[in-house]
This record gives C-alpha cells, sequence and structure tokens, in this order.
C-alpha cells in the first residue's frame, strides 16, 4: 500500500532520535494534524514527553505555528510546558516535543460510560473556563474546542486540566493596540469540529472569543447527557451534514437541549449566544455563577472525579 502525502511512516522507532537527546517510544494518539508519540530522554529515561510529528510534505504546515502558540503560553500553568521544536529535513519531519500529560477528557468520558456527574462537569468547568479566559486574554482564541484538546496532568497535577492542540488557534486581536479582527463580509470556510462549533461558524461568520465558548457550553452539555442531538447526523457530503447539523442547533430550544441537566448549564449557552462578534466576555461572572452552583448543591471541592472513583483505570492512565 503506498502512502499518501502527509502520511508518517516510521521503520524503527528506536532508532528515531531528537536533537540527540529523546528518542521515540510507541505511538500513543493521533491530533487533528500529525501524530503523538511517548518519548524519553535518552540520558534520563525517568523524563517522558510526548512528541508530535508532522511530515513536511503534509498539505497543511501547522506544527511551527503551533508551537509559536505554545510559546506565547509558556509559563502559565494553561498549557503542558514546551521542550522544543526540530525541523527534521533529513527524515522529513516537523517535530514538536512536549511535557506528558494524562489521558483527555474525551477518553475519561469513555472510561465513564460516557456521562460525567454535575460534580465532575462543574469541576471541570471551572478549569476550563480559566484556560478558555487565558488564552483570549493573550490574544489568541483556539477555535477547536473539544474534549480530546483538554488533558488531565500527571502526578500531583492528575486533577488539573491542561489545553491543547492549537493548531487551529488565531490571534483575534493585535497584541499592542488590542485592536480587534475585523467580521468578514464574505463567508468563511467552517474551521473547528462541526459537534461543538458555534451557529455563527456554521454560517460563515469569522470566529470570536463568544464562539470558544459556545463550543464549552455543547462540551459540557455533552458531558451531562451523555450525547448531543446531532451526533448522529449525516448527509451526502460534509456540506449537507454540516448544514443537517447546524439546523439541529438552530431548532432544537436550549430549555430542550438542557433538560433534565442544572438550568444554569442553559443559561451559559444562552449568555454565549447573545455575546455580539468583539465583545468582551465576563468570564469571571461566567465561573462565579457555576462555583456557586457547585455550592449550592452541597459538593466539597476536593478534586476527586468521576474518573477516581473507578477501581482500575488500566491503560487510560496513559496519555494521548
Amino acid at each position: 500500500m503506498s502512502a499518501s502525502p502527509g502520511d508518517i511512516l516510521i521503520d524503527s522507532e528506536d532508532q528515531f532520535i531528537i536533537g540527540n537527546k529523546y528518542k521515540l517510544v510507541r505511538k500513543i494518539g493521533t491530533g487533528s494534524f500529525g501524530e503523538v508519540y511517548l518519548g524519553v530522554n535518552i540520558s534520563n529515561p525517568s523524563e517522558q514527553v510526548a512528541i508530535k510529528l508532522e511530515s513536511v510534505s503534509a498539505p497543511n504546515q501547522i506544527l511551527q505555528w503551533e508551537c509559536q502558540v505554545y510559546l506565547i503560553l509558556q509559563g502559565s500553568r494553561a498549557v503542558p510546558q514546551f521542550k522544543g521544536f526540530k525541523q527534521d529535513r533529513e527524515r522529513g519531519y516537523n517535530v514538536l516535543v512536549m511535557e506528558l500529560m494524562g489521558p483527555s477528557l474525551a477518553q475519561l468520558f469513555e472510561l465513564c460510560s460516557r456521562r460525567f456527574s454535575v460534580k465532575t462537569v462543574l469541576m471541570l468547568a471551572d478549569q476550563m473556563l480559566e484556560l478558555v479566559s487565558f488564552l483570549h486574554c493573550m490574544n489568541h482564541i483556539h477555535r477547536d474546542i473539544k474534549p480530546e484538546n483538554f488533558l488531565m496532568g500527571r502526578g500531583s497535577k492528575s486533577h488539573k486540566v491542561y489545553m491543547v492542540d492549537f493548531g487551529l488557534a488565531k490571534q483575534y486581536r493585535d497584541p499592542r493596540t488590542l485592536k480587534h479582527i475585523p467580521i468578514l463580509s464574505y463567508k468563511q470556510k467552517m474551521v473547528g469540529t462541526s459537534r461543538y462549533v458555534s451557529i455563527n461558524v456554521h454560517n460563515g461568520t469569522e470566529a470570536s472569543r463568544r464562539d470558544d465558548l459556545e463550543s464549552l457550553a455543547y462540551v459540557f452539555i455533552y458531558f451531562l447527557r451523555g450525547n448531543l442531538p446531532w451526533m448522529n447526523v449525516t448527509g451526502a457530503t460534509k456540506k449537507q451534514k454540516y448544514d443537517k447539523i447546524k439546523e439541529a442547533k438552530l431548532s432544537i430550544s436550549v430549555e430542550k437541549l438542557c433538560k433534565g441537566i442544572p438550568r444554569g448549564f442553559g443559561h451559559f449557552l444562552s449568555t454565549c449566544r447573545d455575546l455580539k462578534f468583539d465583545e468582551i466576555p465576563d468570564y469571571d461572572a461566567m465561573r462565579n455563577k457555576f462555583q456557586k452552583m457547585f455550592k449550592r448543591m452541597g459538593y466539597q471541592q476536593d478534586n476527586v472525579y468521576d474518573w477516581m472513583l473507578l477501581k482500575e483505570l488500566g491503560d487510560s492512565q496513559v496519555l494521548n
């Protein structure tokens, strides 16, 4: 079977050495762009890292841009520690090395039989809102908010959430003047994951801060319901599928979508949808409402999530 442009073929992972420092061990996941490998420090094997590879023949080269976003966000607790970036022209790869994280929220959701408790979702929501708020404060939007792009830490940081996969991220305002990008009059190609993108993005409107937040609302509702009404929509073409998903998001009322879950999540979705294109979201107020709900429901901030109550995590402790 012949490889198509962009495919990553590694004959011997043991011989794949990066910068005379890190060695590939095994593949542990696939991101939106490229593949992710477990790596170890040759001189200090106890140091494990995540190594993201992108073929230099891939049609869309995004790993170098993702590296730039990680560098902008370094020094915060929002993202894994950046270890290095290398263009390996001899082997034909762009290589991004990062701190190894724990499992993604998508993996943990499956582990918990595709349903999280209200307590777990509220603890996650507080951290995820904080992460998105920080990213926006650093003048960027993510544009692909989904469970796969939030990872738990490891060891002493196993209760902390981290944001990853910035290949689709975009600077939405000038860092010096804080001038916001304009809302474009012509329709944009949909960017992101159709299950979670906002109605505005479906309509071809340029994404802004409000759209990351609307996507976050869909993620919270998905965690609580175990599904979203438009999950299994199909179409003869991608456009038909996306149009059907958009129609479902437009036709289902917030009340119906959020039936059986705390009303605060429906209020959050409505608040996000009501934001104007360049409006600054009140992140503190959003977090405060979830924190008040948490206290009102009598929960304790003990950092004990649903998956921690399971007897056996098995291989799911290994990160993608």
